[in-house]
């Protein structure tokens, strides 16, 4: 789905990116973690041309990335990004649909299917009552549910995530993280994440890759990636590594204060 090879981004005398290997297969949900400023987000930008490359390739279903026109990245890549600005006016069900447009030809309007797409998205959510409530009525937290319908409308073979659970409560974490496995499982779809918890990551992710200052400090399962000289390394911080039993991957904890 998504090929890396050699990536460095840079902005202005900062390198933001330096060298960076990463691919993304059909029916994989990977995890890309790391602190603040490591290159997490501008990494996603990269794919669907949002930065300009210093140097590498990016490779969408083999294709080079910057041979491809937006509307050919459209139908591959859907985006939900940590920060997404909304038009206000619009209905949310409105926002979801425009998911379609990589699809409709010039001047055309979507249609009932289209429609009907939009709102199998928001169901899939739990999410299906704010449908017909105008974007500034939303709080933080279901104005991101309604970005990532609008992605899932988009029917891409890859989804890109920056922070997908951000403002978000446990329970809608928990939603958003079991349909990203379903959407690689019966899908095949290939997802690649944002991701600040780091428990949420080990436990829902089939891989993890750890980026700190624009370099990939560790990359594999969860159990391999997430250790205390990792995360020590890329943070800066001492934390503790639990293996509870019966969990597919450890739980991160910051330690006690002395």
């Amino acid at each position: 789905m998504l090929e890396i090879r050699g990536l460095r981004v840079a902005y202005g005398e900062r390198e933001a990116l330096r060298g960076v290997d990463l691919d993304v297969a059909a029916g994989e949900v990977v995890g890309l973690v790391g602190p603040n400023g490591g290159g997490k987000s501008t990494l996603l930008k990269a794919v669907t041309r949002g930065v300009a490359l210093k140097a590498g390739e990016v490779l969408l279903g083999g294709e080079d990335v910057t041979r491809l026109s937006a509307r050919e990245i459209a139908r591959q890549v859907a985006v939900v990004p940590q920060s997404p600005a909304l038009p206000v006016g619009f209905l949310a069900r409105e926002i979801v649909v425009m998911g379609r447009t990589p699809y409709l030809r010039f001047l055309e309007q979507e249609g009932l299917a289209d429609y009907e797409k939009a709102d199998a998205s928001l169901a899939s959510l739990g999410a299906e009552a704010l449908g017909l409530r105008r974007v500034e009525e939303l709080s933080g937290g279901e104005r991101q549910n309604v970005v990532l319908a609008r992605a899932l409308a988009q029917e891409t073979p890859l989804l890109l995530l920056d922070e997908p659970t951000a403002n978000l409560d446990i329970g809608h974490q928990v939603v958003i993280a079991k349909l990203l496995r379903r959407l690689a499982a019966e899908h095949g779809v290939g997802v690649l994440a944002a991701l600040h918890d780091l428990t949420l990551a080990s436990l829902y992710c089939d891989r993890l890759v750890l980026l700190a200052a624009g370099s990939v400090v560790a990359e594999g399962a969860a159990v391999d990636v997430l250790t205390r000289d990792n995360l020590r390394l890329a943070y800066g911080a001492d934390v503790a590594v639990l293996r509870p039993e019966g969990l597919a991957g450890p739980v991160v904890l910051p330690l006690e204060p002395d």
